[in-house]
Formats: C-alpha cells, sequence, structure tokens
C-alpha cells in the first residue's frame, strides 16, 4: 500500500470512529429532556413502588410513610422498614447477612411512635396494600433471611392474603427477568439477572390487584423521557436527572394511567450502567401495554468513604439522620413531589 492509500485508509476510519461515536452519544444524549415532570390523568388508587435491594429498602420506607397515597410495593432482595436504625454498621451487617440480630419489636416501636406523632401515615393504612416479596435462594448480599424478617414485620400491619411471596428460585442478587441479563445465579453488574421469571410483571399485576397484558408491546424509545432532579425535585445525592416512561395513551392526559415508581439499586444508576436498568429491568415493556406511568428517579455517589460511596436512595440517614425514614426525609419529599407534579395525590 503507497503512502498515500494509507493515509486515505486512516482517514476513512477516522470517520467510521467518529461516527460510532457520535452515534453512540447521540442514542444516550438525545432522548428527550423535561425541565418539570407533566401533569397527566392518573387514577386514583392505582399509585405504586417497587424496588431492588437498596431501592428495596427504599421502596417499603416510602410505601409505610406515604401509606395513605400508595395502594401496594413490589420488593426484591429488601428487609424491614426502618431495619437500619439510621446506622450503617447495622445496615451493612444485620440488614444484609445477619437478620438473626434484627430487632422487630424495637422497629415496631418505633414505626408506632413516627405514626402517633405524623412524621409517617397511619399504619392503619396498610390494611390494604398489596405487595409482592422475592428473595433468590442464592442471594449472597441480601440473605433471604432478612426478607422473611420484612414478611414477619409485615403480619403487624398487613392482610397477608394480599401479599404474594416467591422464595424457591435459584437467583442471586439482581432484578430477575425472562429476557435479559446474566446467568441466574451470576453476582454482579448490571445487576440483572435472567432467570426466566419475569418479576416486573409479576410486581405489576400484584400491586395493581388484577392481571397486565401478557401480549406486552415494544416499548416506543420516544416515550421515555429523561426529566430534571432540581428545584424541588432535588436531595442529597440525586443526580441531575430521572427517567420517566409515559405512554402513548398516557400523553396529554388523554387517557387515565396507573402509576408506578422504580428505586434502583446501588451502583444501578445512569452514572454506573447508563440506561441499562431503566431500559431492561422489564418494566416498560408492560407499561405500554397497560397504560402504566414509570418513574425512574436517580441518585449518584456522594464521596469516596461516605456518606453515599455506591450510589445508594438513602435508608440508613446519610441525608439525615433523623429523618431519612419520614415523610419529610429530603429524598422522600422530593420523589413525592415529583409524584405529585405527575397527577398522583400525595396527602
Amino acid at each position: 500500500m503507497n503512502s498515500k492509500s494509507h493515509r486515505v485508509s486512516l482517514m476513512l476510519a477516522g470517520i467510521l470512529i467518529m461516527l460510532a461515536l457520535l452515534c453512540f452519544f447521540s442514542s444516550v444524549e438525545g432522548r428527550k429532556h423535561l425541565t418539570r415532570l407533566p401533569r397527566l390523568n392518573i387514577a386514583k388508587q392505582s399509585f405504586g413502588v417497587s424496588g431492588l435491594s437498596a431501592g428495596a429498602f427504599m421502596a417499603v420506607q416510602f410505601q409505610v410513610a406515604f401509606s395513605k397515597s400508595i395502594v401496594g410495593a413490589g420488593v426484591v432482595a429488601g428487609g424491614p422498614f426502618f431495619c437500619s436504625m439510621g446506622n450503617v454498621l447495622i445496615a451493612l451487617n444485620q440488614c444484609m447477612r445477619i437478620p438473626e440480630l434484627i430487632d422487630l419489636a424495637l422497629m415496631n416501636d418505633i414505626i408506632q411512635g413516627m405514626s402517633m406523632e405524623n412524621l409517617i401515615d397511619d399504619t392503619s393504612n396498610l390494611r390494604n396494600h398489596r405487595m409482592y416479596l422475592f428473595s433468590g435462594l442464592e442471594d449472597a448480599m441480601v440473605v433471604q433471611g432478612v426478607m422473611r424478617k420484612l414478611q414477619t414485620q409485615l403480619t403487624q400491619y398487613f392482610n397477608m392474603s394480599r401479599i404474594v411471596s416467591d422464595w424457591n428460585v435459584p437467583a442471586e442478587h439482581a432484578m430477575i427477568t425472562n429476557d435479559y441479563g446474566n446467568a441466574c445465579n451470576f453476582l454482579g453488574e448490571p445487576w440483572i439477572n435472567n432467570c426466566g421469571m419475569d418479576v416486573a410483571g409479576k410486581i405489576l399485576s400484584v400491586v395493581m390487584g388484577a392481571p397486565i397484558s401478557k401480549n406486552g408491546t415494544t416499548p416506543i424509545d420516544d416515550n421515555l423521557y429523561t426529566f430534571s432532579q432540581s428545584g424541588n425535585y432535588s436531595a442529597m445525592s440525586f443526580d441531575d436527572k430521572g427517567y420517566v416512561y409515559i405512554p402513548t395513551a398516557c400523553q396529554g392526559g388523554r387517557a387515565q394511567c396507573a402509576a408506578h415508581l422504580v428505586f434502583h439499586g446501588c451502583n444501578q444508576g445512569a452514572r454506573y450502567i447508563g440506561e441499562t436498568f431503566v431500559l431492561h429491568s422489564g418494566y416498560l415493556k408492560h407499561a405500554e401495554a397497560n397504560n402504566i406511568v414509570v418513574i425512574f428517579p436517580q441518585v449518584k455517589k456522594e464521596g469516596f468513604i461516605e456518606p453515599n460511596p455506591q450510589g445508594c436512595f438513602d435508608w440508613w440517614g446519610y441525608s439525615g439522620i433523623e429523618t431519612f425514614a419520614t415523610k419529610s426525609g429530603v429524598q422522600m419529599r422530593a420523589i413525592a413531589n415529583m409524584m405529585n407534579d405527575l397527577g398522583v395525590q400525595i396527602f
């Protein structure tokens, strides 16, 4: 090859690399962005929450605090309300690997005190909630005993006939799908495992109290937006933007729709794995088919050692030990503001 041909080849290679980079960044950065969430026609008694790992603890926390406004929750590899007692060492030990040291009696006393002081909604609201619990047999991060403690805690407040549980799947610590992810017993990023089981679909069906369409419609990419997590949507450790999927029929308030809030796990926000959790956790294929608006708030890391080095939602008190698990907690309030703006009635 002569020098001229070599230069042309290098130039073409450079152009191809630039085009590839442009395509990549346009797919990541080209999503439509909302400065504020739009007011939609959200049906009453249709708002549910769910999460994985730290996001599951956060889902329970949000459910209990705002129980008057929520119909139910899905919990994947989480644990009891106020499990951490506002102590990161308890969070990392009792609430993940040593469930026999979890003091449910003390937690229940704290819950009752919070309710009496109106720091959380009246616990009587929980009687009508629906819940789905999932814990993998091979979960080495949050062992099944922790989830069993959550189930025991729920007996104090719930109608147990309204709780559905899966305990016998040989899954590791991950969001479980039937069409995407690592092997079922794999531990690691992106914390999504394919076990041939549609956990997001089960969560939505249980929480909504009715079967959802099994003919999952392919999500429409243009219906997934980013939104600014600034102003009254901001809180300590929150990322600059979150994600919201608005089905075609729900846009502009044309149809009455349900709403579902999803909390990612640690090391699972967009700063860590891009849009992987949002796109592949299993919710979006049901959102379009069933007119469910799905919102994915995003958290980033804060500090190298503390307070939040792995980008987790706050279930141990790094954003304020006195308030993190209450309706006035900064993360809790910011998320409530998001839901209110969407048209969910948060009391």
